[in-house]
């Protein structure tokens, strides 16, 4: 996939490519299913700037598909983290910056981000179900590659994680030391419309949970109940008995 920044000749400031690249790649990054996907650069022309990424074809199909359907719906695409919907933006966005003229991405069917698709972007941006709150489980993973800092954090009692952002530099070295442990993650959530499932978050705070004591092993807990204590009582009332409600 090519990033196309257009300007007149001589115009054009160095910062553009700098910025330009950078939030193209991230863009990329964020709709790849690795991690740390390698995008070598295969082609750079500047006068205008051309810089030609090899990419793998389910991901310009994702980009593609993506621009598509974000252009006609005015939505955040399924297979689109939060992540790559800012930086499509803050590509957009270097249009009248460093003598940017216009700006596009070429794929197969992409092309120029005209005002129509800009205004699609921030459309989808501004109708995201946004809250605060925490998720409490434990640091599975943490990336410490990619900007922002990113960690999956498995949430008690689930199988599935969730991918939390950690922009600030403090927070992300106390993720790093926290990996494997249990923690409480307050931040910014992103919410799926209809389901109001948790898809993405980023941190705000990150604590720690200390775990209790044991104070009385399994061996000394055997037989602290006498043997008839249950004897000629329904489950009910055994259930009522251990929750002091008989």
């Amino acid at each position: 996939m090519t990033m196309r920044l257009e300007g007149a000749e001589g115009a054009m400031d160095a910062r553009a490519l700098r910025a330009g690249l950078e939030h193209f790649t991230r863009f990329l990054s964020a709709l790849a299913d690795e991690t740390a996907c390698p995008l070598p650069i295969v082609d750079l022309k500047v006068g205008s700037l051309f810089a030609t990424v090899d990419t793998p074809q389910y991901l310009q199909d994702r980009v593609d598909e993506g621009l598509t359907f974000l252009r006609s719906e005015g939505a955040r695409p399924i297979t689109w983290p939060l992540e790559a919907l800012k930086q499509l933006s803050d590509y957009a966005n270097l249009k009248g910056r460093y003598g940017v003229e216009q700006v596009g991405i070429d794929g197969h069917d992409s092309g120029t981000i005209d005002e129509q698709l800009k205004a699609a972007i921030e459309k989808a941006l501004s109708g995201l179900p946004l809250s605060l709150g925490a998720i409490q489980g434990r640091i599975s993973s943490y990336f410490g590659v990619s900007r922002p800092v990113k960690v999956r954090v498995v949430p008690d009692g689930m199988r599935s994680y969730v991918r939390i952002a950690v922009p600030d530099a403090h927070l992300a070295e106390q993720a790093a030391r926290l990996v494997e442990q249990r923690v409480i993650i307050r931040g910014l959530m992103v919410r799926h419309p209809e389901s109001g499932a948790i898809e993405e978050m980023t941190a705000h705070s990150i604590e720690k949970i200390e775990e209790p004591e044991i104070s009385m092993s399994v061996d000394e807990a055997v037989g602290i109940w006498p043997p008839n204590l249950f004897e000629g009582m329904t489950s009910v009332q055994i259930a009522r008995m251990l929750r002091n409600e008989a």
